[in-house]
């Protein structure tokens, strides 16, 4: 079947010429088939013009996720789940398995995108392909997040941690839709940036985000550290502040400094210029049709593998984390300002990957980096013995947990530049958040996995106030425990880091070779792939759910010794 796709020109009085040229195709996504060399066809892509009101609206999109998003993840565990419910793993408060899904309870209307994406890519708002989404969800989440202002202190003084997590979590509901229009704007536009920029805004738009989590820090560091939001006041009298807003108010001040950033978004935001191949929205055949294209192809598939793969298993979380942090007890202005230098260093390792490692092999990157994230998490081990003296002081185990964050900065966007090479026009947000479900899928699943190995080490029956007062000998099978979850945890990282990382594409070009490889254009290809997908999904929304709750949080499926 031959269809006709348009190559564009700009020319110097900005009007746009159009040029015709004949692809084979194979169904609707097969827009990339026939590929007789990757390098040629993306020297031949040529960009459209590129409003920069539309690049401004989406870095203010951003910050208001760095704002609203970052303050409740940064904070759901220390102090939140940790101090503010707890103390943890103490009768009738939090425990170890709730804090440690809390943040993927949280942001679970996140592991949902993909089929946000499908709407979207579809349903306009008010005439607005993007715009009219991204402005409604943040209305809706704002309203919300008012409305939880008003009772939230009544639900830490209840101790109601559950109700708490499922109020944010429909917040979040909102601010997932205004997420996912904004990235589908973010890769139509970065698909028509010039190639030596191709990933600029994208970069940027992750840059403002984590920016504005700075600010969150500052927030923790005046105004949620006093002795509401700690533990033990006589080991934090160096740190710990005697004034500090009241729970509910601090709700109130997020909302007030989201506002501005919220106008702004208003005003500059617009939506990506129309194409001829994104004038319409895809009819659902149509997107059907293309995605399942998608999926037979071994490029997706590979990157389905490669994220669960690599977040699940090379990134498995240590499950002593918790225990960790609880017997290093920082305040929220030590936790603040660890989380100040991290974001100041993840910044910079965005910087970095933007001006040095864009355009070189991808999969080198993931290596290296990775290899120094597994050495950073031996830092643990000295929290754990207190080495020399000061390793369970609440400013070493704060700041050792800054040095991770450069690397992580650097390997940030590399799957994300893949997408934005597969992508079918008019459907980038589907395709984006297929796998940025996936993502955050394995982000939880990373947690429901480490939770499993919770009561293998006993790491339940940690609590302060057992370890403070605990014996030479008690503290030492503690210790051990802790130690032991530890080199597993590295063991089974590098062992991930050196199975996953092959399905990582080297570059882009690589990339396009993947997506064109016809000797992988099968049915039973998409059907592995969206088999993959959907048990990493069912697994990790219904395991996180399971941890959240007393009555079953006992079971093994969810980190529990057994009911």
């Amino acid at each position: 079947m031959m269809a006709e796709v348009c190559d564009r020109h700009i020319e110097p009085n900005g009007q746009i010429e159009l040029e015709v040229m004949d692809l084979e195709q194979e169904g609707i996504g097969a827009r990339h088939d026939k590929v007789p060399d990757p390098k040629d066809l993306a020297k031949d892509e040529k960009r459209i013009h590129i409003d920069p009101r539309s690049a401004w609206g989406l870095y203010f999109m951003y910050a208001l996720v760095g704002l609203v998003n970052g303050f409740f993840v940064s904070y759901i565990n220390v102090p939140f789940c940790q101090y503010v419910f707890g103390p943890m793993n103490s009768l009738g408060h939090t425990t170890t398995q709730q804090c440690a899904v809390a943040g993927s309870i949280v942001q679970m209307p996140w592991n949902f995108k993909v089929f946000y994406g499908f709407v979207l890519d579809r349903v306009s708002f008010c005439g607005s392909r993007r715009r009219g989404w991204i402005i409604f969800g943040w209305t809706a989440c704002f309203v919300i997040l008012l409305g939880l202002t008003s009772f939230a202190q009544e639900l830490r003084d209840t101790q109601n941690f559950a109700v708490y997590i499922l109020s944010l979590m429909v917040m979040e509901i909102f601010l997932t839709t205004a997420v996912v229009a904004g990235d589908g704007m973010t890769i139509e536009l970065t698909k028509h940036e010039d190639e030596e920029r191709r990933g600029y805004i994208l970069t940027t738009g992750q840059l403002t985000r984590f920016a504005m989590k700075t600010v969150v820090q500052l927030i923790g560091i005046f105004c949620m550290n006093g002795p509401e939001y700690y533990l033990d006041s006589k080991r934090a009298n160096a740190t710990l502040f005697s004034f500090s807003l009241k729970f509910w108010q601090v709700h109130l001040l997020i909302f007030c400094l989201a506002l501005p950033l919220f106008f702004g978004m208003v005003y500059f935001l617009q939506d990506p210029p129309k194409t001829h191949e994104n004038n319409s929205h895809p009819s659902f055949v149509g997107s059907l049709s293309s995605m399942w294209y998608l999926l037979k192809t071994k490029a997706f598939l590979f990157l389905i593998l490669f994220n669960i793969g690599n977040l699940a298993v090379a990134g498995l979380a240590n499950p002593a984390n918790n225990d960790i942090s609880l017997i290093a007890t920082p305040t929220t202005l030590q936790n603040s300002v660890g989380g100040l230098l991290g974001n100041l260093f993840f910044m910079a390792g965005v910087v970095a990957f933007r001006r040095y490692f864009m355009n070189r092999n991808w999969r080198f990157t993931l290596f290296w980096t990775s290899s120094l994230l597994v050495l950073a998490g031996l830092l643990g081990l000295m929290t754990i013995y207190n080495t020399w003296g000061i390793g369970q002081d609440g400013w070493f185990y704060t700041l050792t947990g800054v040095i991770p964050e450069f690397i992580v900065g650097i390997a940030q966007v590399l799957t994300s530049l893949a997408i934005a090479e597969i992508s079918p026009s008019g459907g980038e947000a589907f395709t984006y958040e297929f796998i940025t479900t996936l993502h955050n899928c394995a982000i939880a699943l990373n947690m429901n996995l480490s939770n499993i190995f919770v009561p293998v080490f006993s790491l339940g029956d940690i609590s302060l106030e057992k370890y403070q007062s605990a014996t030479y000998r008690e503290k030492e099978v503690y210790n051990s425990n802790m130690a032991d979850a530890t080199y597993l945890t590295l063991g089974i990282n590098v062992a991930g880091l050196l199975l996953f990382m092959w399905l990582l594409p080297k570059d882009r070009y690589q990339t396009l070779e993947w997506l064109s490889d016809k000797a992988w254009h099968r049915p039973s290809v998409a059907c592995l792939g969206l088999g993959i997908a959907v048990a990493a999904f069912a697994f990790s929304t219904l395991a996180s759910f399971l941890s959240l709750f007393p009555e079953t949080m006992c079971l093994k499926i969810a980190g529990g010794d057994g009911c």
